[in-house]
């Protein structure tokens, strides 16, 4: 069994095509589901890269949502919480 801290994952050099649609699904509210970090997590034990994280600014406050990638950031967390995470401004 491989160690929880030992695990990295692969991330792209930009996002997939499907990342920006999703960061706007996200920002509308519509549901999620934790089956998405189910299968990020796989990835990340199969090697398979993962599109980086869209943080976007929320101009009413000084802080920056996570506007997609928030299951990868999850499934990470899970498998690596010290593992670096790749992030392109949305």
């Amino acid at each position: 069994m491989t160690h929880k801290h030992s695990l990295q994952p692969v991330w792209l050099a930009v996002p997939e095509d499907h990342d920006y649609p999703a960061a706007s699904s996200y920002l509308s509210l519509l549901g999620v589901s934790n089956s998405y970090v189910e299968k990020d997590r796989k990835k990340i034990q199969q090697g398979i890269p993962m599109s980086p994280l869209l943080p976007a600014r929320a101009s009413s406050h000084d802080k920056v949502i996570v506007a997609d990638g928030y299951h990868r950031l999850c499934a990470v967390y899970a498998v690596n919480e010290d593992a670096l995470i790749p992030c392109k401004i949305a």
